[in-house]
């Protein structure tokens, strides 16, 4: 679901905010380039599998939509030999599967763009990721039941419009919701856990970003964000 990974060391630009300290990654999700349909599966050693689809639909002259799903998982169960902790020796060693070691990712998109006449367009993205792993513990000492997941959904509305003051210039107003959930649940206490933590962030925020060009080589950029985290 993802069509490009930009990296920008240093000072990023400002249209990414000033939050990246050292550097940004700027993620760009799939969109639509015409109809069409895709889909893909696989697998491989230790239980590994994976599936993914995308499909895209629309007129762009009208509206253009994406969705994906990809899922990635794997039980993980490798045979390893144990030295039960004592490397001195081999009178204990053992042959040992490794256990409680599964994991199944999921990662969703939803993607549309409306155009609004001829210099305006409303972008909906929603993006959500979810992962849930057993924690294996270490190789002499296997665990049964701990297991840690991890929620991440992020939604995006916004609206860009063209030649705002002049030809070439672009204002662009969105409004984000980003939530993440982080989940350690060791009910037999292998780990030393509480048997339910949670850790639950969200993120709501508005972004305006004007960009007014001067020259081929030189631009002018204003952004103002405003975001509250809880």
């Amino acid at each position: 679901n993802i069509d490009r990974i930009e990296v920008y060391r240093g000072s990023a630009p400002l249209a990414l905010g000033g939050g990246g300290i050292g550097g940004v990654l700027a993620i760009t999700s799939r969109g639509s380039k015409g109809p069409g349909l895709s889909v893909a599966t696989g697998g491989g050693s230790c239980g590994a599998r994976t599936a993914s689809g995308f499909a895209s639909f629309g007129d762009a002259r009208r509206a253009t939509f994406a969705v994906g799903v990809d899922y990635l998982g794997a039980t993980g169960d490798f045979h390893y030999r144990s030295d039960n902790g004592t490397a001195w020796t081999t009178e204990d060693d053992r042959e040992l599967r490794r256990s409680n070691n599964a994991f199944d990712a999921i990662d969703t998109l939803a993607r549309a763009v409306v155009p609004i006449g001829r210099t305006a367009e409303l972008t909906f993205v929603n993006q959500l990721y979810f992962r849930k792993q057993g924690l294996a513990g270490l190789g002499i000492r296997p665990t049964a039941a701990p297991w840690t997941s991890s929620l991440r959904e992020m939604m995006h509305l916004g609206l860009g419009a063209f030649g705002v003051v002049r030809p070439g210039d672009r204002l662009h107003v969105f409004g984000y919701v980003s939530h993440t959930s982080n989940v350690i649940d060791d009910r037999n206490a292998e780990f030393g856990y509480a048997r339910d933590a949670r850790f639950v962030t969200t993120v709501p925020g508005a972004v305006l970003l004007y960009e007014h060009p001067i020259a081929a080589w030189l631009g002018f950029s204003v952004r103002t964000e405003v975001r509250h985290e809880s």
